[in-house]
């Protein structure tokens, strides 16, 4: 149940990140988008976050459980996971990457403390 609580979370994380990406690419993104996602340090966000989302995916599948089938499995679930958000879901992309972003992540530190914790 996790594992695909997980994808969920980073699915939509990531399909935050790649629709605010392509905002950000047309002319459009200053209409579209508030002030904080145009701006230089909001734009390196999202870039970061497109750039290490799949990899976080795949940590957070193998801090999961420790298993690299797990990790291969959310990994792939996630990046299928947002093309078929893309498909479905029509609200608001930066409240996605921030709820959804911030959810994985602390999500993700919490896998890992509870591994290397004992």
């Amino acid at each position: 149940m996790q594992t695909v609580l997980l994808i969920i979370v980073g699915a939509i994380a990531y399909r935050g990140a790649a629709a605010i990406g392509t905002l950000l690419d047309t002319h459009d993104a200053v209409l579209e988008l508030p002030p904080v996602w145009t701006s230089p340090i909001g734009k390196k966000v999202v870039q970061l976050y497109i750039i290490v989302g799949l990899p976080l995916a795949f940590i957070a599948g193998y801090f999961l459980n420790q298993s690299w089938l797990e990790a291969l499995g959310v990994f792939v679930g996630t990046w299928v996971g947002m093309l078929v958000a893309n498909i479905f879901l029509r609200f608001n992309p930066p409240i996605q990457l921030m709820v959804f972003g911030t959810i994985n992540i602390a999500w993700l530190i919490a896998n890992i403390l509870r591994t290397v914790g004992g």
